[in-house]
């Protein structure tokens, strides 16, 4: 019996594939025609649920879209709004894209008497790159640009107001030019200075200069105090008038030797006269043989060189614990009071020797490297922003490229000698 109704395997697994087939034809033709069978209305009314489903969708995307722009619109109106980056508090910089660092480094700059009057003038700020400014210059507005917004203003009034305003607008430009005189930057007062355009910053910075024995030859050495840029100078040119140094010092040896020539001509003994001329020969003589190391003389010694005075040999030490020793005589022509002619007088009694005092500028704090007289701002900014794994090969290429002071390079290290 049971060997009768026997299957092989491959025979079930045929008869059972056409059982599947057989039911799921049945269940198709029953599903086509219970879908087909409906009449017209009825689908009608299916399709217009489906369009109004549809419409529904698309009118809430619709209503997302316009609540997504208006907020945009809301949020660019209140972070593009223009600034005044002089005045503006931290949090209104950070609003307007400056990084907390970069908002704070403002501050300090500010406080220190820093002025922002140009959109370039916000690369000075460390934390804010050039595509930082690029992307807010359209949004800056500074001092001069809200005057002339508010002398648009003013157009708005009547005729004769405005023309009233401008006559005298005109009038008091006219009178502060008219009182502004020429000055010396080497004795001018901080009040003087800053009347001829100088921020409080950088008259600050050029008198301690002065007071640390630097001196301004030519007005182009204004250039090199720290926060004069071009702008600044070239508002003060007109007015500077650089005295010659050497001025006092003539009229004191006129001076001395109208008196001398006087006191001899009174003398009635002609061996004294000759005593005089004597010791004077012996003194000169004596000067005469004087040689100094420029690198370890004291004031002291220094002042015993015919043609030094106080003022300079006091000047000579400073200005070489400034740059850290000399390394060439002609680096006297630096020092405040020194002119050529006096440094022709005065060069030959000295000499250098002795190495000089190295540093390294990646290991250097910001404030340090500025005190040296052969690094300014923009120099430091651009050091201090190299890559400390390739410093050395950045550092010698600025130096090719001349970014870096020839003068300054027998100071420094290229390559960190701790690594010796």
């Amino acid at each position: 019996m049971s060997s009768t109704f026997y299957l092989p395997p491959k025979d079930r697994i045929g008869y059972l594939t056409l059982i599947i087939l057989f039911l799921l034809i049945s269940a198709s033709a029953a599903l086509y025609q219970k879908v087909f069978a409906l009449n017209e209305s009825d689908k009608l009314a299916l399709i217009e649920k489906a369009f109004e489903e549809h419409n529904q969708i698309v009118q809430a995307q619709i209503r997302e879209t316009q609540t997504f722009n208006e907020t945009a619109e809301t949020i660019t109106s209140t972070k593009l709004a223009t600034f005044d980056p002089n005045v503006a508090s931290k949090k209104e910089l950070i609003a307007q894209g400056f990084s907390e660092y970069a908002a704070n480094n403002l501050e300090k700059y500010r406080n220190k008497g820093g002025e922002i009057k140009k959109s370039g003038d916000l690369l000075k700020i460390y934390g804010i790159d050039t595509a930082t400014m690029i992307q807010m210059e359209d949004r800056l507005i500074f001092p001069q640009v809200k005057n002339e917004v508010q002398t648009k203003q003013n157009k708005s009034n009547t005729p004769d107001q405005s023309s009233i305003a401008t006559v005298i607008t005109e009038k008091a430009v006219t009178k502060d030019v008219q009182q502004l005189e020429l000055f010396d930057p080497n004795t001018a007062s901080k009040e003087e200075l800053e009347k001829h355009g100088l921020t409080s910053y950088a008259a600050n910075n050029l008198i301690k200069y002065i007071s640390k024995g630097g001196h301004l030859r030519k007005p182009e050495d204004l250039k090199r105090i720290y926060g004069i840029d071009d702008e600044t100078y070239t508002k003060a040119l007109p007015y500077i008038k650089i005295e010659n140094s050497e001025k006092n010092n003539k009229e004191q040896t006129e001076l001395t030797s109208s008196s001398s020539s006087s006191s001899s001509s009174s003398s009635s003994s002609s061996s004294s006269k000759l005593t005089n001329e004597e010791d004077t020969e012996k003194k000169d003589a004596t000067k005469e043989n004087l040689s100094f190391n420029i690198n370890i003389a004291t004031q002291e010694e220094l002042i015993k060189i015919s043609g030094i005075g106080p003022v300079i040999s006091k000047g000579i030490v400073k200005y070489r614990e400034l740059l850290g020793g000399y390394v060439d005589i002609s680096q006297l022509k630096e020092v405040y009071g020194v002119t050529d002619e006096s440094y022709d007088k005065i060069s030959r009694h000295l000499f250098v020797e002795g190495e000089v005092k190295k540093f390294y500028m990646s290991g250097t704090k910001f404030d340090i490297l500025l005190r040296h007289p052969y690094i300014d701002y923009e120099t430091t900014k651009i050091v201090k922003n190299l890559s400390i794994m390739n410093f050395a090969e950045d550092l010698q290429a600025l130096i090719d490229e001349g970014v870096i002071d020839q003068r300054l390079i027998p100071y420094l290290y290229i390559e960190d000698p701790d690594l010796d």
